[in-house]
């Protein structure tokens, strides 16, 4: 008989583990992909570490919360308001998942979710397995919770549905500094919404820079990588470069989140909730988790923090 089922194993459903873990709590971490994490993902390539998500976050951390993750000396500064991480964001994915002893069920899918007749929560898997718990947090982007809660909560299920996403993919390039201008500035097209820059010595090797563009591509035509880099380059009159890596993440970056009534569809949706039910993630933040491509990770995970102390009370 566990307490709680966190379901999503991105930065918000980790820090609600990691919360858990913290009081001891029996619970069970649900996670659909082959790895934690969600959209935060690192690779190393030619000694360039590129960030396939969020490189550049708001300097917006509870520092003694990264202290307990061994974390106070994992970022430096990308520019004045913004700072990025020495190994990569992924590093904040492993720190919290080493924290982590509960058991993962990891390529799980959920197909639904309900009520017993004993007031538990039932958290039914695609693979027929029934799980039961006492409460329940659900870490999803909201075109995924609308599914889970199909036939249990209709009206939760038609608020979630028409959420919208961005078309935003990362593009990291990594070059010799000497082979690139100074300054690159945002060219006045809307398909490039951002380009952060850096050359610090932990990220590349010595005397390199390492590019991150964000580009808004047709969802319904994804370039090559290749293709991308011949454009950027032919775009920005740049060499080829040395490393190359491009992530896309389907829900990284919410539309919905900047519409004038965000805040009371939010609202309405936590309404709706069952009792000793929590939905968390970026999308049902009060405020848009980034802006030209600068990430506020904080937010997902006090979401995450909260969320375990509402179920902890609950209990």
């Amino acid at each position: 008989m566990r307490d709680v089922v966190v379901i999503g194993g991105g930065l918000s459903g980790l820090a609600a583990a990691y919360e858990l873990e913290e009081h001891k709590v029996d619970y069970t971490l649900i996670e659909v992909k082959r790895q934690l994490g969600g959209s935060l993902q690192t690779i190393e390539q030619s000694g360039f570490i590129m960030d396939l998500g969020a490189f550049a976050l708001a300097n917006s951390f509870d520092e003694a919360w990264l202290e307990t993750l061994g974390l106070c000396d994992a970022l430096y500064n990308l520019s004045e308001n913004t700072v990025a991480f020495k190994q990569g964001t992924r590093a904040l994915i492993d720190a919290i998942a080493a924290k982590i002893t509960a058991p993962c069920l990891m390529r799980m899918a959920v197909s639904s979710i309900g009520t017993l007749e004993n007031g538990r929560c039932s958290i039914c898997l695609e693979n027929g397995m029934i799980l039961d718990a006492d409460a329940l947090i659900i870490a999803v982007p909201a075109r995924y919770a609308q599914r889970l809660f199909y036939g249990y909560i209709t009206p939760l299920t038609e608020k979630l549905l028409d959420y919208q996403y961005d078309t935003i993919h990362r593009v990291s390039l990594g070059f010799r500094s000497n082979d690139i201008p100074p300054h690159i500035p945002n060219p006045p097209d809307m398909g490039f919404v951002f380009i952060h820059r850096s050359d610090h010595p932990s990220r590349v090797p010595d005397g390199h820079t390492l590019l991150q563009f964000g580009l808004r591509l047709a969802r319904q035509r994804v370039d090559s990588l290749e293709q991308v880099v011949t454009m950027l380059c032919d775009k920005f009159h740049l060499p080829q470069p040395i490393a190359a890596a491009m992530g896309y993440w389907p829900e990284a970056d919410p539309v919905s989140c900047y519409h004038d009534d965000h805040a009371t569809w939010v609202q309405m949706v936590k309404d709706k909730l069952p009792q000793r039910v929590t939905l968390i993630g970026s999308d049902y933040s009060l405020y848009p988790p980034s802006h030209k491509g600068v990430v506020r990770l904080d937010e997902r995970i006090t979401q995450g923090r909260s969320a375990a102390r509402q179920v902890l009370e609950s209990l």
